[in-house]
Parts: C-alpha cells; sequence; structure tokens
C-alpha cells in the first residue's frame, strides 16, 4: 500500500448539553463521534492505519524539573509505528498506538545526555470539542494513572530515570467542517491548561510544546479528511487519537 496524502475526515456530534457556556473550559467535553474515511462512516469495529510527523521546522519541547534542577529536553522528529489506527467503538471514535520521538537532545541540566529516541507505553486518544475548537486528548491506555513514557539522564548530578504521566490535550489548528489532506495538531502549557489536561515529569510540573500533521495510510483519495459537529457529514467523527 502506498501513501497518498489526500486525507480522511474528522467529525464530531456534540449534544447542546454538553456544551460549555464560558468561553474557555476547565475541562474538556466529549460527545458521540464517528469516523469517515473517504465519505464512508466506519462501523463499529472497523478500523484504519494512521500517521503522523513534526510539522516542517517545529522541534517538540518537554519542559519540566528534576532533581531540584531545570528540565528541557527537545526532539527533531515524531512518527506512529505500526499498528496505531483509528477504531469505531459504537457511537465513539477512539485510536490507539504509540508515538515515537527521535532526535533527542537534553538542552537542561547541562551535561546530561540522552537515549536518541523514546517510544511512549500504549495510548488511547479521543476528540474533544469547545464550539467548533477542536482537541484530542492522550492517555496511557493503561490508565490516567498509567505511564506515558520514562526519560533517562546520564553523565550528570540530575542522572536517574524520571516518569511522565498524566494527559495530555492537543489543538487541532483548523475548525470543524475543514477538509485537508493532513491535518495539524499542536501542543503547548496554553492549550493544556485550557482542556484541563496535566503531566508531571517525575513527580514535578511538566510542560510540553511541539506542532505536528496527521494522515491516514489510504491507497488513492481514501484520505481526505475534516472535523465536523455534524453527524449527517462525512468525516472522522470523534472520540480519536490525531
Amino acid at each position: 500500500m502506498r501513501l497518498k496524502r489526500l486525507g480522511v475526515a474528522l467529525s464530531a456530534s456534540l449534544a447542546l448539553a454538553a456544551v460549555l457556556a464560558s468561553s474557555a473550559f476547565a475541562t474538556a467535553t466529549t460527545a458521540k463521534s464517528y469516523w469517515s474515511v473517504a465519505g464512508t462512516s466506519l462501523a463499529s469495529g472497523e478500523t484504519a492505519a494512521i500517521i503522523c510527523s513534526a510539522a516542517e521546522g517545529q522541534d517538540f519541547v518537554l519542559g519540566g524539573t528534576v532533581a531540584g534542577t531545570e528540565a528541557e529536553i527537545s526532539a527533531t522528529s515524531l512518527e506512529c509505528p505500526s499498528g496505531g489506527v483509528i477504531k469505531q467503538e459504537g457511537e465513539h471514535a477512539v485510536a490507539t498506538g504509540t508515538l515515537k520521538f527521535s532526535g533527542l537532545t537534553v538542552r537542561k541540566p547541562a551535561g546530561c545526555t540522552t537515549s536518541a529516541s523514546i517510544t511512549t507505553k500504549a495510548l488511547t486518544a479521543k476528540i474533544y470539542m469547545e464550539g467548533v475548537t477542536v482537541y484530542t486528548r492522550f492517555a496511557p491506555t493503561a490508565g490516567e494513572t498509567g505511564t506515558f513514557a520514562s526519560i533517562s539522564l546520564e553523565g550528570c548530578a540530575a542522572e536517574g530515570t524520571y516518569p511522565i504521566k498524566g494527559t495530555l490535550f492537543g489543538q487541532w489548528s483548523n475548525a470543524t467542517e475543514t477538509a485537508a489532506t493532513d491535518q495539524p495538531l499542536t501542543f503547548s502549557p496554553t492549550i493544556q491548561s485550557n482542556a484541563g489536561g496535566s503531566m508531571t515529569l517525575g513527580s514535578e510540573p511538566m510542560g510540553f510544546t511541539g506542532k505536528s500533521t496527521w494522515e491516514i495510510l489510504e491507497e488513492g483519495a481514501h484520505a481526505i479528511f475534516e472535523i465536523s459537529e455534524a453527524v449527517s457529514r462525512t468525516g472522522f467523527h470523534g472520540d480519536c487519537f490525531c
């Protein structure tokens, strides 16, 4: 199968009762949601393969505190290893898989080194929405108290292995009902705070910044995707891992 950057569609339906009155939410909300590929909604139990990458010129940066010292670790690339899929489960669209970050560099603490890459534990992701703004919430499949991944530092006073735990929100660049060959997803402390996510590095709060691009692995014109609120529209409807 050859990859075509042609897209898939994401779409979510919101019950009015699920919409928050405020312009920003303390905790993001979900609703019924459905995946659709090439204009056809997936039936419950159906899956489709996904891929992801770092947006051009964008590094991912993890920031926190380890051993009482400021920590900052960057990564230059992202991929979804084989096995990452979207799946329709009844009235909810979900996705599962792992994320692999490569080109790791320890910016702080001085003198520390780490491995060249890191792959997360199994993750499950869902779509959350506020109006036409769409978010994706990543969490360990093992549960919110589970570990995303662990970072090992060597050659410095902060040497040790530090687990990453919690939930991570990303915000889609495109509003609902915007079709595209790929969809950008951005991470930042502001997005995380607005959506109600929280992560720790070791036992201390952690921030994560970066921009990624997500596509469907399909032949021909089977990959156009958008995010919309109306169940009657085609697209990826919903609680997704993108």
